[in-house]
């Protein structure tokens, strides 16, 4: 605790690290509205850790630099115990019938042991899915495998730089390529998603490693994946770097996902940033459309390949009821168009919905409409209002087929309109639309 006195400041020290951290309460959640943040948000809202400090020395962030205040105070890395742990996911469990848990430590395998242990205790309490932060050195088959028959469905692995010089030396993360795809293709077998975590604009990139983040990411091919533009922190050490060498501009950034820099990088410009991390947006979920191929024509990849970024949204990975999906975001009005040649009998495949943060925030249903244009004549084959606020049943991927009844050349229209004058929140999504031919 700092404070000013008589005009002079008073420099407490950090007092001793609590080392039974078994002993402290639950985090008091109620202290917000917690069931509106569990529908608002209900991925990371469940978030919760396992444990305080983080056993890595990453320059860019805040771990080393605690660890350095409190050093000779105890213990910076500590873990609760697996029962503790468990024990909170109970509370929550049966307090707000949560029913999806995100174990948010900074790398929750770092302990083989005591991650073997947790996967015991969970296994035997709970039937619903966990999420966790893994770098890849700390895994392997026989731990991955445990953990997914545990419930471990979804993994977030800070990749951070597609170049691996820059990960080694400058952010100081020793994680080979090969170890870094060996783990995103172990839990694709496994059926573990997968979210890659990146940064760009880091001091010492050019345009080329820009781009090397890009495409490694395409070749990782994860579930889903986030680009943030790095931010020099004060008392980190690359933060420090950036003021020793006189990289930090007046700019203000609002956000680092923005794709706006506060650098003035010799190596880079912030032109250069920004447009990689919109190409970024772009580009990186076409690996796991690739993967996941679907039809014989697959309007996901026809998208990547025509659309174009300043008329159209990149696709997104939404995650509705642990269901995840890529999708073609489309806010009404919205005018999605393809066109193709189709035969009678082949089948448009396509799922629809709304994005879960705005199911209770969308005062009204919004209309999705699929039509079909052959020379001038429009036909309307699909039209669903979909209005999870209201119908409990909305509130999942609403899987559709229309079966074509013409023959031909035609322009095919995903449309989505607002139900009523109020288009606030109206997140409307098109999940991985293709097309069934009827001869194959």
């Amino acid at each position: 605790l700092w404070l000013k006195e008589n005009g002079n400041i008073i420099r407490n020290m950090p007092r001793p690290l609590i080392k039974d951290i078994d002993s402290l309460p639950f985090v008091d959640r109620e202290i917000f509205d917690y069931p509106y943040l569990l529908k608002r948000y209900p991925l990371t809202a469940t978030l919760l850790m396992s444990g305080r400090g983080c056993p890595y020395r990453c320059p860019y962030c805040i771990n080393h630099a605690l660890a350095n205040i409190y050093q000779g105070r105890g213990k910076y890395t500590r873990l609760r115990t697996p029962k503790r742990v468990c024990d909170e996911i109970e509370y929550l469990h049966r307090q707000y019938g949560l029913d999806d848990v995100l174990i948010y430590d900074d790398t929750f395998s770092w302990d083989r042991e005591w991650t073997m242990d947790f996967v015991g205790e969970y296994r035997s309490r709970f039937d619903f899915p966990f999420s966790i932060n893994v770098r890849p050195e700390t895994v392997d088959g026989e731990l991955l495998t445990a953990l997914r028959d545990a419930g471990l469905n979804r993994i977030i692995v800070g990749v951070e730089a597609g170049n691996e010089r820059i990960r080694r030396e400058v952010l100081k993360r020793d994680i080979s390529d090969e170890l870094m795809l060996w783990l995103f293709q172990k839990a694709h077998e496994l059926g573990i998603r997968t979210w890659a975590n990146t940064m760009m604009g880091i001091p010492g990139e050019t345009p080329e490693h820009l781009q090397e983040t890009i495409d490694f990411i395409q070749e990782l091919a994860p579930d889903q994946d986030q680009v943030m533009v790095f931010y020099p922190y004060p008392g980190t050490d690359l933060g420090d770097l950036c003021r020793r060498e006189g990289y930090i501009s007046r700019r203000e950034v609002v956000t680092t996902f923005a794709g706006e820099s506060v650098l003035k990088l010799p190596t880079v410009s912030r032109k250069q940033i920004k447009q990689a991390a919109e190409r970024f947006q772009w580009e990186t979920l076409r690996g796991r459309v690739e993967r996941q191929g679907k039809g014989q024509l697959d309007l996901l990849s026809s998208y990547l390949d025509s659309a174009n970024p300043q008329h159209l949204k990149p696709l997104q990975a939404v995650d509705i009821c642990g269901d995840d999906r890529v999708c073609i975001p489309a806010h009404p009005p919205s005018d999605i168009r393809f066109m193709l040649s189709v035969a009678v009998g082949d089948r448009l495949h396509f799922a629809i919905g709304l994005d879960p943060q705005v199911w209770e925030l969308r005062p009204e249903g919004t209309r999705f409409l699929v039509e079909t244009r052959i020379g001038g004549q429009a036909d309307i084959v699909f039209e669903q209002v979909v209005d999870p606020r209201n119908e409990n049943n909305h509130r999942r991927w609403m899987d559709e087929v229309v079966t074509m009844k013409a023959a031909g050349e035609l322009e095919l229209r995903f449309r989505t309109e607002t139900v009523g004058s109020n288009a606030d929140y109206a997140w409307a999504l098109w999940a991985h639309p293709y097309i069934e031919r009827a001869s194959k």
